[in-house]
């Protein structure tokens, strides 16, 4: 599976180089820097509701299965696969999140459809890149809680 997923890392950038990009919350009227501060901002005025569960609530950096702890969800997701796939029986491709019937599937998908370490998420404020979008959320919740 290493061949086909894959992260970069990006490169450091100050706030103040990102720009003024401020946004006005229709809800509350606070103003926030950029798109990414908004969309952490929006989803706080829905984390009181009981029924809300934030996207970032399902980003785990430990194995659902043996519990093993990981510095970030790319190495778990991929952790996951190579120890536990064929055990929990779930064959989903990390790229485009589709589920196949068996290992053979997954790796004919993986060949015909994604190039190898196909990175299509990318950070648009470092070009950080990852195969895996559950990686890309965490990459955005941390550079959130830096600015």
């Amino acid at each position: 599976l290493l061949r086909y997923y894959g992260t970069r890392n990006g490169q450091t950038i100050n706030s103040s180089d990102y720009g003024d990009y401020r946004i006005k919350c229709s809800i509350c009227g606070e103003q926030s820097l950029n798109n990414m501060s908004f969309i952490a901002h929006l989803c706080s005025h829905f984390e009181d509701d009981l029924n809300y569960i934030s996207p970032f609530d399902k980003i785990y950096r430990r194995c659902s299965v043996c519990h093993d702890e990981f510095s970030t969800p790319f190495q778990t997701l991929l952790h996951k696969d190579q120890e536990h796939m064929i055990e929990i029986n779930e064959f989903r491709c990390r790229i485009c999140q589709q589920n196949h019937h068996s290992l053979i599937d997954l790796f004919t998908h993986l060949n015909y459809t994604h190039i190898g370490l196909d990175m299509p998420y990318i950070c648009d404020r470092c070009n950080y890149r990852t195969s895996m979008y559950e990686d890309m959320a965490y990459h955005i919740r941390q550079v959130i809680l830096v600015f």
